[in-house]
């Protein structure tokens, strides 16, 4: 299992002593010390070192490619695997991890025949689950070399982005956060204990990652994998600590919750004990509003999955404050295998799960997959392809409220700007050519002219059959509105304010020749006694995702508001914050100018708090 991701991830120190100075029998016992240690790096270097003093230890040899394969140095894996590779009986399935590291270094013609040599010679009794196995990465191969011809041919209309060294270290960087096109929060370990960080895209170039300077206290050493809860009002996150008693790997993750009263964050509080199992994982949480449940996805190796990390979700009921979930159920077959599911996105909108897997038809390692549904009710899966995935390892997948644009994480080659796959970083991704559409414009007095502060713009999907599904709804205190908008559909706007009759208008957005395109138009609201709200009827509401507190962040629906049309159109937000909109709180004082300027993503959490 490839624990880089299930865990925080931890520095490896690179402490290899030089062969010349040390026996192999002092090299082997210094090897063994450092892979107890978590040091792998290290330990393949001295492992390999022993293995050159003693050629016939064949011990050493299998040793250091296991280490060098823990690290993901995969030239080097497949290389010292191949002085070992006909040896099964010896090294259990050694020619299928030879194969499998020659695949993920790219090698598909190589690997493919390596499969094919492997699975003629196997004799074990599991014959028959192995031959499936190599038959899924040698479709993996087929697929890859296929994607690659293509691409020859055919410009990829996907660009990718690997961000600068304010951003992406020597060692590893996760789990993107958006908060707007222009800031990001992520994990790293970079000072050998993983934190999450946040980073501002000013000119073009990301700044330099710092601590938040108003998150939540969190004592643990290694905290990762955030969430915002879509009202803002919630972050869930990982903690993980040193465990020697954990098998086989260095730490034990656990879920927590820090809540948020209005005016400061509490403290850390662990989930129930049915959630943090005791010997599993439990990371990795992705948070949704669905009919007044909160939904969480997370991945675990919990009890009754199909197999490694497994993707699983919980709810609770939104009408109370506790932290009482229902028990943990897998998402599914359809989703889950016997190999590991991780990093759940699920992207209300398109209704639409993605999630890395390692356990499936994939051009390398893990790749980003895709499947629309919901819980445990899912559609065929889907494979990205290139140039989203890799022959290294793809995952945390994330977008900024459309399709078209987002983030995800890997420890592909990429040019001269990242030159060894030991490591994780952050990538951007940006779908060029393809239709991109803005809703925006203000909202004003009629009799003054100017602009309505804290005034309420929501916006609705105008359906077949009267079907009304509201999208998103965002309290502006400055008068302002800006929504995502999808090709090829029909939309309501609505603008209400207490005090002022409610202003609405309808448009679509099917020309479909139109790569770029603006819509929205001002909206000039008339004071007076307003009796009832122009507003689709509760039974017209399918699915709404509600956004409060004033910012763009895209959240869901609950029952509790579709109960009067009144609260469909102004729901009240839960403390109300005395910022503008587009200020992050977060941001570096020195920068104060292009802070404000910032426009918050509809993927995060509020502005007032720290995501």
């Amino acid at each position: 299992m490839r624990h880089l991701i299930i865990l925080c991830i931890f520095a490896l120190a690179s402490t290899s002593l030089s062969a010349q100075t040390l026996s192999w029998k002092k090299l082997s016992k210094l090897a063994d010390q450092l892979y107890k240690e978590g040091d792998y790096a290290a330990a393949a270097e001295n492992y390999q070192s022993a293995w050159k003093q003693k050629t016939k230890n064949k011990d050493l040899i299998f040793k250091a490619a296991e280490s060098y394969a823990k690290v993901k140095e995969y030239r080097k894996a497949a290389d010292a695997y191949a002085y070992i590779k006909d040896d099964n009986k010896e090294f259990n399935l050694v020619g299928l991890k030879y194969a499998r590291a020659l695949k993920q270094d790219g090698q598909y013609k190589i690997a493919k025949q390596a499969f094919t040599n492997f699975i003629s010679a196997y004799k074990g009794t599991d014959r028959e689950n192995i031959v499936t196995i190599v038959q899924s990465e040698m479709k993996g191969c087929d697929l890859a070399t296929e994607l690659m011809d293509t691409q020859e041919t055919v410009a990829s209309p996907i660009e990718i982005e690997h961000l600068n060294d304010n951003v992406n270290t020597p060692v590893s960087e996760y789990c993107p956060m958006p908060f707007s096109d222009d800031i990001l929060y992520f994990a790293s370990n970079m000072t050998g204990e993983t934190k999450i960080y946040r980073s501002q895209r000013i000119g073009g170039v990301w700044s330099k990652a710092q601590l938040p300077k108003n998150f939540p206290a969190i004592n643990a050493t290694h905290y990762c994998n955030g969430a915002f809860s879509p009202d803002s009002k919630r972050f869930y996150f990982t903690q993980c600590e040193d465990d020697p008693s954990w098998a086989g790997i260095n730490a034990r993750c656990q879920l927590f919750v820090t809540r948020y009263d209005g005016t400061q964050w509490g403290a850390p509080e662990k989930l129930k004990d049915y959630v943090n199992e005791i010997g599993t994982t439990s990371t990795q949480p992705f948070v949704t509003h669905v009919e007044n449940k909160e939904v969480i996805y997370f991945s675990s190796n919990r009890k009754g999955g199909h197999g490694g990390m497994d993707i699983w979700y919980m709810a609770r009921d939104l009408r109370t404050d506790n932290i009482d979930f229902t028990l943990p159920k897998n998402v599914g077959s359809k989703i889950n295998t016997a190999g590991d599911e991780v990093t759940p996105f699920y992207d209300i909108n398109s209704m639409v799960l993605y999630f890395g897997s390692n356990g499936r038809v994939g051009l390398g390692g893990f790749d980003i997959y895709q499947s629309n549904g919901s819980q445990s009710r899912w559609e065929t899966v889907e494979n990205l392809g290139l140039p989203i995935n890799s022959s290294a390892d793809d995952y945390y997948y994330t977008n900024t409220g459309t399709n078209a644009d987002g983030y995800f994480v890997s420890n592909r080659l990429f040019g001269l700007e990242k030159i060894a796959t030991k490591h994780e970083d952050i990538f951007a991704f940006t779908t060029s050519g393809k239709r991109k559409s803005l809703l925006s414009n203000s909202v004003f007095d009629k009799a003054n002219l100017k602009k309505i502060s804290d005034v309420e713009v929501t916006l609705y999907e105008v359906q077949s059959l009267g079907k009304v599904r509201l999208l998103q709804s965002k309290i502006s205190p400055e008068g302002d509105y800006k929504f995502a908008l999808l090709p090829n559909k029909n939309y309501r706007v609505e603008a209400t304010k207490d005090g002022y009759a409610p202003l609405s208008y309808e448009f679509n957005t099917d020309d479909a020749e139109i790569h770029t395109a603006a819509y929205g138009k001002a909206l000039y609201l008339e004071a007076g006694t307003v009796s009832s709200v122009n507003t689709p009827s509760n039974n017209e509401i399918e699915s709404p995702n509600i956004i409060t507190n004033g910012k763009e962040v895209i959240t869901s629906t609950t029952s509790a508001i579709k109960e009067t049309a009144s609260s469909i159109s102004n729901p009240t937000p839960s403390k109300p914050v005395e910022v503008p909109s587009k200020y992050d709180p977060n941001a570096v004082v020195e920068n104060t100018s292009s802070t404000v300027e910032s426009t918050i993503n509809q993927t995060t959490g509020t502005v007032t708090q720290p995501s």
